[in-house]
């Protein structure tokens, strides 16, 4: 039976809805879906409410056919179909028809029983939606939607598009967000009459920003929006709000409130109603990252000024206090001071502060890894036990013997990915998620994985971008100065003049001048070593750890002194003297004991061989017009990276002396670590031992014989340091020299 729908006028007087705004849909609540209501369902469709319209424009033919292919997919309702009723402040309740209507586009009303009442209940029908699924066929735009698990109202405003949207449908919802769907996660409206659900929107700024979202929709621009943006955001009526940028998914973008104190974070269309219009993508408005390398002070002062700005303008126009403002800023979780300094030293302090999450974000992170990050993280996470099968397929490929591209991306050649939270994590590729270093460490060693801890970071300086490779070629002297003997090319570069390096022969070994020199340096009966049989990751257990430690006790090591001054324990005064996970952050007087061949440990997992793997950065030897030959890094290395040996010849230092009468003795170093150890030592003991005549200092001459190590300048101010390494040989004139980063390095930054 249909029935007019005015008989029933005086039933939907207090039925009108009403839009939702900045909550998960006010008219909307959760129920149980067992239980069941029967509703009487009826179409508000008047003539008093219809828009006259004298001209049909494209548009509106377009509309009338879209409402067409979805009415025509929903002609009829079958006894006890099942249905969403989603009214004003009220639950959802899911419902079933009383009886099957053949023709529901000219049906009003829908008679149906409610056996907990046993009367008849109505709702309009643009308040009832199909509780199946949307089924896999093409939904038109403008379609009306709900989204039961986010309980939003909506329309449909992208169709899927394998290179638009990746196939999935965009869906503008009541509350100004949009979101990316497939078809089986929302539900159709009854009532597909666009325009109608437009009038029962009460609030006029949603309605606005439906009719002015579709009138445009052909007219979108690509957006040249970038991870790191800062914009203004009307939220709460004309009010606006500075947010970044934290994320970007094809046309719709993911913003954090970072004035809030909830922190809340939204996806939002790119060309939404609510972003403030002058901040559409203007150039002089946007915190972006630049396509040409940029140094980091550039990149901090741009951010600095660029939230001055926002909140300068901010103040003008709200009459607010001035002074001193902090932002929280969720996508860093960094406080970003916003009052000027006046001196320059408290400027720098401050824009080291915002040294935080934009300093990660290159444009090869936005454009080429963060897709792939999605498609792994979306992966699902299976409960197992991970072994060599976890990692045998994405390291098929893969060798760590030969590093042609920046070592820290080597991870994300084997499928690893990062997720973005706090803490920052790692995710495997059996889809585990490791929030540090120690964990992705020891799950390494139990996969027996070809990677190394050394090329995973923790910090958010570091920059994930390929080496440096835009130089211009025609400057390129040599390929590889090493010819092939290290595990990385390392690249001559010279654009001031047409000299060449030195001549010399590579190598990347000590190499002894004569055979009893050779006989001293190979005797190992001295050497100690560690009978662990892992990666020694407990260093309780593991002498060699525990003999870097000691050493550093005797001969009073200012670290390791001030900790035992403070009583730190012997467990955490050995985790954190030696390397921390294959980075020495900070150099020991006394030299750094390695675990050797005569040691029972992993040979490639040990978290105590380091330098005997040899050298893994990218460096490049460049002509400067001042300092001559120098070496330079062509990626980001993070704090405590161990650069590369100081190779040569090993000689006497009378040999050194007599060497230096025929050529330059520039590159000559003193092994000079027998005298201050020992005299250490031997005051330690309190003994009073004459100095030994017979121990013969030796020297290291990389003249004729030596590494890229010889090419590093001296500055005042280093960004790094020499360690004394022992390895085969414990014997104190022997000590390997290591090149290790003091400070965090800059693609491009010279090196010395």
């Amino acid at each position: 039976m249909v029935t007019s729908l005015k008989n029933t006028k005086g039933i939907t007087d207090d039925l009108s809805s009403s839009s939702v705004f900045d909550t998960p849909c006010s008219s909307v609540s959760s129920t149980s879906p067992d239980k069941q209501d029967v509703v009487i369902v009826l179409d508000d469709d008047n003539a008093e409410n219809d828009i006259k319209i004298d001209k049909h424009s494209i548009t509106d033919i377009i509309e009338k056919y879209d409402n067409l292919i979805v009415n025509s997919l929903i002609e009829k309702l079958e006894i006890n179909t099942e249905l969403i009723i989603v009214k004003p402040n009220l639950p959802i309740r899911i419902c079933a028809t009383a009886k099957a209507y053949s023709n529901l586009q000219d049906t009003h009303i829908i008679m149906v029983l409610n056996p907990r009442l046993s009367t008849s209940e109505c709702v309009t029908k643009r308040q009832a939606y199909i509780h199946e699924p949307c089924p896999s066929f093409d939904v038109p735009i403008r379609t009306r939607v709900f989204h039961r698990s986010l309980s939003l109202l909506g329309f449909v405003f992208e169709m899927p598009c394998p290179i638009k949207n990746q196939n999935r449908y965009l869906v503008l919802y009541d509350n100004f967000t949009a979101n990316y769907h497939s078809h089986l996660e929302f539900h159709l409206c009854l009532c597909q009459d666009f325009r109608r659900h437009l009038l029962n929107i009460d609030y006029k700024e949603l309605r606005a920003h439906y009719q002015d979202a579709f009138q445009n929709s052909n007219k979108i621009k690509q957006s040249n929006y970038m991870i790191g943006n800062i914009i203004r955001v009307r939220k709460f009526g004309n009010q606006y709000h500075n947010v970044r940028i934290i994320d970007i998914d094809c046309s719709i973008i993911k913003i954090c409130f970072f004035e809030r104190k909830s922190k809340k974070e939204i996806w939002i269309h790119t060309n939404s109603s609510i972003i403030e219009p002058s901040q559409q993508i203007s150039q002089s408005t946007k915190l972006s990252i630049p396509l040409s390398p940029q140094t980091p002070t550039e990149e901090l002062n741009n951010s600095y000024s660029d939230l001055s700005r926002l909140r300068k303008r901010k103040d003008q126009n709200s009459n607010a206090n001035k002074g001193a403002k902090k932002l929280r800023d969720r996508s860093n979780t960094k406080q970003l001071s916003m009052q000027h300094q006046q001196s320059s030293s408290t400027s720098n302090e401050q824009l080291s502060i915002t040294t935080c999450r934009t300093n990660i974000l290159t444009p090869y992170y936005t454009n080429i890894l963060l897709p792939k990050f999605r498609m792994l993280n979306a992966l699902p996470s299976i409960s197992h036990k991970c072994s060599r099968q976890c990692v045998l397929s994405a390291e098929e490929h893969f060798s760590p013997r030969k590093i042609q591209t920046n070592p820290f991306l080597l991870p994300f050649e084997c499928n690893w990915s990062i997720v973005d939270s706090k803490p920052r994590g790692y995710r495997t590729p059996c889809c585990q998620i490791l929030y540090s270093l120690d964990d992705i460490e020891q799950y390494l060693y139990r996969t027996q994985s070809k990677l190394s801890i050394k090329f995973f970071i923790d910090g958010v300086l570091t920059r994930f971008q390929p080496s440096i490779d835009d130089y211009d070629k025609k400057f390129l002297i040599l390929n590889d100065l090493s010819n092939g003997h290290e595990n990385v090319k390392i690249p001559v570069y010279n654009d001031i003049d047409n000299d060449r390096p030195d001549n010399f022969n590579y190598i990347t070994k000590i190499r002894p001048i004569d055979n009893r020199i050779a006989a001293a340096l190979n005797d190992n009966n001295a050497t100690s070593c560690c009978d662990c049989i892992d990666n020694c990751n407990d260093r309780m257990k593991c002498a060699c750890f525990r003999k870097t430690l000691s050493q550093a006790q005797i001969n009073h090591d200012p670290l390791v002194m001030e900790k035992e001054k403070n009583r730190y324990t012997l467990a955490y005064m050995l985790k954190t003297t030696g390397y921390q996970r294959k980075r020495l952050l900070n150099p020991i007087s006394s030299g750094v004991y390695e675990c050797n061949s005569k040691c029972s440990c992993h040979r490639e997992h040990c978290s105590n061989r380091l330098v005997q793997q040899g050298l893994f950065v990218h460096l490049q030897l460049f002509k400067d017009k001042v300092k001559g030959w120098g070496l330079r890094a062509l990626h980001d290395l993070p704090r405590g990276t161990f650069l590369c040996q100081y190779i040569g010849e090993l000689l006497t230092s009378d040999q050194g002396h007599e060497r230096a009468q025929s050529m330059d003795d520039k590159y000559q170093t003193s092994l000079d670590l027998v005298k201050q150890v020992h005299y250490e030592i031997n005051n330690e003991g309190g003994d009073d031992i004459d100095d030994d005549d017979d121990d013969e200092p030796y020297v290291v001459d990389g003249s004729l014989f030596s590494n890229l190590g010889k090419y590093f300048n001296h500055a005042c101010e280093p960004n790094m340091f020499i360690q004394n390494v022992f390895i085969e040989s414990h014997d104190l004139h022997f000590p390997n020299l290591a090149l290790f980063t003091r400070t965090h390095v800059k693609a491009g930054q010279g090196i010395n």
